[in-house]
């Protein structure tokens, strides 16, 4: 047992954000603690951030960001929120009230033409950019990239290269589809369909979606990635099943551009080459790191205990905010 003393304003503030994040008191406690202890000397430097929300300085909102701080890393944790940054940077319309509509995540999501120029903001100079782009420009860019511009056959790069190339045709377009995808995504972190998402829905969501990210790695089904998961052989068998085994209740709207939009784009920015799994199986020399993108860079950049192969729990850590 710990004793804690603070005024009764902060403690019934503290609850009352635990409450509506969906955790328990304790274990916002207990994961400050341990965070305040994996920090070191700069937890504990003066008028450091974690000094300020470990004090719970600010009450509500104190007690808030400590949640997003201090969330341990440990896959499979009942009372973890998975995702809060991203949902924080989403949901800012009413100051982090912990829902979020259609209309901010709408609205934060941006265009496509101008979440490209955001990232060629971020590029040239980081920090120009508000939090809440910085913080959802990754997934932005990796969502058109896989849901336009790859069943396209478009390369991206070329029209980061010359946007004003893009026809207004072609914006609007990719904005339609996108929107729609968007609309249908949103639904489905809805979970009681009230028109709004709290913190919980969106973790839930987020933790299926790490789920089946990670069984898409796991080509063999062993419940670890390994090197073995990245043979070509294995993956045309795995997406061979996998229309065998996908119920009609799973089964998804397809969002893709219609042949009609960008006809001059996808020629002038046509990929010179398509994604194939024997990319990743490329051979390394040993006297290099192995790039990312290559099967012993992806298994090196999460296997945090060093045994060669990553598990569900590095995966969440490695990827998790």
């Amino acid at each position: 047992m710990l004793e804690v003393r603070v005024s009764p304003e902060e403690k019934a503030a503290f609850l009352e954000v635990c409450r509506a994040a969906g955790r328990s008191a304790s274990s916002v406690i207990r994961d400050a603690m341990r965070a305040y202890a994996s920090f070191g000397p700069m937890a504990r430097r003066p008028r450091s951030t974690l000094m300020i929300a470990s004090a719970f300085a600010g009450a509500s909102l104190g007690a808030f960001f400590l949640i997003q701080i201090s969330q341990s890393a440990e896959a499979g944790e009942p009372d973890r929120l998975y995702g809060m940054r991203t949902f924080n940077a989403y949901a800012v319309s009413g100051v982090y009230d912990h829902e979020l509509t259609l209309d901010e995540y709408l609205l934060r999501s941006a265009t496509v033409r101008e979440t490209f120029e955001q990232m060629q903001v971020d590029r040239a100079e980081q920090g120009m950019l508000p939090a809440h782009d910085r913080e959802t420009l990754p997934g932005r860019m990796g969502a058109i990239f896989g849901l336009l511009f790859i069943p396209a056959g478009m390369d991206p790069q070329a029209f980061e290269a010359d946007l004003d190339r893009v026809t207004p045709d072609c914006w609007s377009a990719m904005d339609e589809v996108r929107n729609r995808a968007l609309e249908y995504r949103f639904s489905g972190w809805d979970h009681d369909q009230d028109g709004t998402v709290t913190a919980r829905e969106f973790s839930d969501s987020r933790l299926n979606q790490l789920r089946r990210s990670f069984a898409m790695q796991d080509a063999d089904g062993d419940g670890v990635v390994s090197a073995s998961d990245f043979e070509p052989a294995l993956w045309e068998e795995r997406d061979r099943r996998r229309p065998e085994t996908s119920s009609s209740r799973d089964a998804r709207p397809s969002f893709r551009l219609p042949e009609t939009a960008c006809v001059a784009e996808r020629e002038w920015a046509a990929r010179e080459e398509s994604f194939s799994p024997g990319h990743f199986v490329r051979a390394v020399p040993n006297d290099a790191p192995p790039p990312f993108d290559s099967a012993a860079g992806q298994i090196a950049a999460r296997d945090r205990d060093g045994d060669g192969v990553v598990s569900f729990a590095e995966y969440i850590v490695f990827i998790s905010d």
